[in-house]
């Protein structure tokens, strides 16, 4: 006589547990894409800038965590639940592989020096250019981009007054221009 075996159910949510997962989901996706979209649009100091990038990419792992787990609740045939894995599995390589693009072409070096009781930010424009984006602090988050600097800055510590004043008059002067209007 033969035992009846029974298959393994996956582990049920009960109502008020899915309905969170379902909607933790598009708040963590949502909450990523807002934080990014506000790097984009606001020039933050550079540590706050990196924070903020960091806490998205956690938002997107968030999401990508709670897809998983509410897919594994889900009843329904195994072959569909390969294929609804494979998908996030793809999505999740995809999403780690931008973040480090963004982490790698996005992240600020903290590089800053004091003039006249303000405090200046400069960055690389590239990666091999000789020429530094500068940027002056606006307020405790916040900076405003003044020019572009061609030329070598070494050590803030080893700075003179002359030299940063030298590098921020060369910024004010190379300020981009303001646009041009179409006219047809």
């Amino acid at each position: 006589m033969s035992v009846p075996t029974s298959t393994p159910q996956p582990q049920q949510l009960t109502s008020k547990g899915s309905l969170l997962i379902k909607i933790a989901i598009p708040v963590f996706a949502g909450m990523g894409f807002g934080l990014l979209s506000l790097i984009q649009y606001i020039t933050f100091v550079p540590h706050f800038h990196n924070g903020l990038m960091i806490a998205s990419d956690v938002c997107d792992v968030c999401a990508l965590l709670c897809m998983f787990r509410l897919t594994a609740t889900l009843r329904i045939r195994k072959v569909f639940r390969v294929l609804i894995y494979l998908i996030l599995v793809c999505l999740t390589v995809a999403s780690f592989w931008s973040s480090y693009a963004l982490l790698t072409v996005q992240w600020r070096p903290a590089t800053h020096f004091e003039y006249q009781e303000k405090t200046y930010y400069y960055a690389p424009e590239g990666f091999v250019s000789k020429r530094f984006d500068i940027y002056e602090q606006d307020s405790t988050f916040t900076m405003t981009k003044i020019g572009k600097y061609n030329g070598r800055i070494d050590s803030t510590a080893t700075l003179t007054e002359q030299e940063k004043a030298t590098i921020l008059e060369a910024a004010h002067k190379e300020q981009s221009p303001a646009p041009l209007e179409y006219i047809p």
